[in-house]
């Protein structure tokens, strides 16, 4: 079992690490101050990256990055409130 989720997250992809990294960072700093504003930061800078993506990089753009950048800051932040 712990092989198997162990083989399986090693599978992800480079990108969606460094997203959910770079959000959490983010996250972290700002939910200093308030963890619903820094919910909020995070996902506007998420699309903010994507419609740039889309825009000069060949539309390059991808959901699955924002999920992968707002998924561990939207926990936090859940898990802040319960």
């Amino acid at each position: 079992m712990i092989e198997k989720t162990l083989y399986n997250l090693t599978r992800i992809p480079t990108d969606k690490l460094l997203h959910s990294f770079y959000g959490t960072l983010v996250y972290s700093v700002v939910a200093l101050a308030n963890p619903i504003v820094a919910l909020i930061t995070v996902a506007a800078l998420a699309v903010t990256k994507e419609i740039y993506d889309y825009t000069q990089s060949n539309h390059t753009a991808s959901w699955q990055d924002v999920v992968a950048t707002v998924g561990i800051p939207g926990i936090l932040t859940l898990g802040y409130y319960i």
